[in-house]
């Protein structure tokens, strides 16, 4: 009746009010913890929590306890499964309950009295029986179809109506459910308003100026959350704009094609500012990943044939180090500016990379 009751909570606490609402959630919900499995590879039977098995019910974490003792301990605390259980496969699950106790009884009758393996083999070989169809011939031309299933003549059970139920139900009940089925912080803040508003009839007014006291406290942190995610808003709005062309007095062209070209370039980039304009103009190339942006700005700022006169350290075959470079510190700036994560050392990674292939790219051209 209430499945959907995400969808339709506030017209449910409209319609029936609070406390026939949590009347109504009690009486479908049954909070069984206890499950009776089979597991799949070698036919085993055992008593699980219900938060041990997969959304599908159709695998198990198990806890590594070596003594029976530690195994009964978590299972009726309940604990959730951790990184290092293992995950077994289930074939079939055997009953719920919300008993300890009555649950391992069950599991034990099962271990004495059920042959398991026969009574699939049995099932697989039966034939399924279908009631015959009857018809009823009357006045009527055609044939009345008669379901032998709606023949019955059994009373229909009485409905069950919430206004006959007990008046009050006990409040700790109350506070377990809510607590273990409204987690977010929207029905944290509906207990707190339930509880002020006197969902237990024998509240105090004392009682009364504590919960309004914590709802006040909860509106005070809500606002303040509210205010730093404004700033935030309004920073990010002020970020400047990506130039989309450099400077009107660059000294230079790329790609780059010399050594005398690059002199110029460090000059002019060795003040912070035109570092800096370099870098957020060279941010806004593009690229898919840290990689790929690093290759499209360095395949734009460098010639093959010059990049091939360089290596990162320069200490092999008399190149130029590209690590002494102020055009090293304008690529890392850019693509920091993207990619706040990155790390300087993958960035220099790729550009050894992209050095050491320049070579090869010369020959190929």
């Amino acid at each position: 009746m209430f499945r959907n009751w995400n969808s339709c909570f506030s017209s449910v606490i409209f319609k029936f009010g609070l406390q026939r609402y949590i009347k109504a959630l009690l009486i479908y919900t049954y909070l069984m913890d206890f499950v009776g499995v089979q597991f799949s590879q070698d036919g085993g039977l055992a008593v699980v929590h219900e938060k041990w098995l997969t959304p599908r019910k159709t695998e198990v974490y198990w806890p590594p306890c070596k003594k029976q003792h530690d195994y009964d301990k978590l299972l009726k605390c309940g604990d959730e499964p951790k990184d290092h259980w293992q995950l077994f496969s289930i074939s079939k699950l055997y009953f719920e309950s919300d008993n300890f106790e009555v649950a391992r009884k069950k599991i034990k009758k099962l271990e004495f009295t059920s042959d398991i393996q026969s009574d699939e083999d049995c099932s697989l070989l039966k034939r399924k029986r279908t009631a015959p169809l009857r018809f009823s011939h009357g006045s009527s031309s055609e044939d009345e179809y008669v379901n032998p299933k709606k023949s019955s003549n059994l009373k229909r059970p009485p409905r069950i109506h919430l206004d006959s139920l007990d008046s009050e139900i006990p409040t700790s009940l109350i506070y377990i459910f809510l607590n273990k089925y409204l987690k977010y912080s929207f029905y944290k803040f509906f207990l707190v308003i339930a509880s002020s508003c006197g969902m237990p009839s024998t509240s105090t007014t004392a009682q009364c100026d504590r919960k309004h006291q914590e709802l006040s406290t909860l509106l005070l942190q809500i606002k303040e959350q509210n205010n730093q995610i404004l700033a935030w808003i309004r920073s990010q709005s002020t970020v400047a704009p990506v130039p989309r062309s450099l400077p009107e007095k660059f000294p230079v062209s790329f790609p780059l094609r010399n050594n005398s070209h690059v002199e110029e370039l460090e000059n002019y980039i060795a003040l912070k500012e035109n570092l800096d304009s370099l870098s957020v103009y060279l941010s806004s190339l593009g690229g898919r990943d840290v990689n790929n942006r690093v290759n499209v700005i360095l395949r734009y700022v460098f010639d093959d044939r010059l990049a091939s006169t360089y290596n990162f350290c320069g200490k092999r075959s008399n190149k130029n180090a590209f690590k002494d470079l102020h055009l090293r510190k304008a690529i890392i700036d850019s693509i920091k500016r993207v990619s706040t994560q990155t790390t300087e050392k993958e960035i220099d990674s790729t550009i050894k990379n992209w050095l050491k292939h320049a070579p090869e790219r010369v020959r190929i051209v």
